[in-house]
């Protein structure tokens, strides 16, 4: 198997999000079960976020229920900045027609972390208030596809813990300050553009 060099890839957990996709785009934190998120984490890894990073070298996977993952890759078909463009594109998705940047497999997280941890030259770390501090792991080296796991607002639910302790993946945090999950995003992008 031949890896792609330098693939940062997120991967947001959503279990409280319907796959339904029937949520009203002028009430996305409610009928949308916070599906905002997301959509502000979508404008920050293929929009603001980052400044020297290839975007063609970022994707962005959503578990939603632990029954569907949607990944997102550079959308080159139009700029889609704001989060009702982004839950247009989630609806689509969810409701099987999604546009040619987002695959759709009914996959939960951990055939999806079993997939990540078996690719060759690759890292998987999950974002912790509690972990340990990105900045101060000395022996870090970036892999050629890392994998950075993002909880909802809720943080990881009991399910998804258990999955990161059975396959041994390595908690990290931002430091004190607490981030939203687009400033995540944003703010390992930049600690990976520095690396460079």
């Amino acid at each position: 198997m031949t890896c792609q060099p330098s693939l940062l890839r997120f991967v947001f957990l959503l279990p409280r999000l319907s796959v339904k996709g029937d949520f009203n785009l002028k009430d996305l934190p409610g009928s949308g079960e916070r599906v905002d998120i997301l959509c502000r984490a979508l404008s920050a890894c293929f929009g603001w976020g980052p400044s020297t990073w290839n975007k063609d070298n970022l994707e962005l996977a959503a578990v939603i229920d632990d029954k569907v993952t949607l990944t997102f890759s550079n959308p080159t078909c139009g700029v889609h900045d704001g989060e009702t463009a982004w839950a247009k594109e989630i609806r689509r998705a969810l409701q099987g027609n999604p546009p040619s940047f987002i695959q759709r497999r009914e996959i939960g997280l951990e055939t999806l972390i079993e997939e990540m941890i078996s690719s060759c030259n690759s890292q998987t770390w999950a974002l912790d208030e509690n972990g340990t501090v990105f900045d101060d792991i000395r022996a870090l080296i970036p892999a050629q596809e890392n994998y950075i796991i993002i909880g909802d607002h809720k943080g990881y639910d009991k399910k998804a813990k258990r999955i990161f302790a059975k396959h041994s993946i390595y908690r990290i945090s931002l430091g004190e300050i607490s981030y939203l999950g687009s400033h995540c995003v944003a703010a390992m992008i930049s600690m990976f553009e520095r690396m460079k």
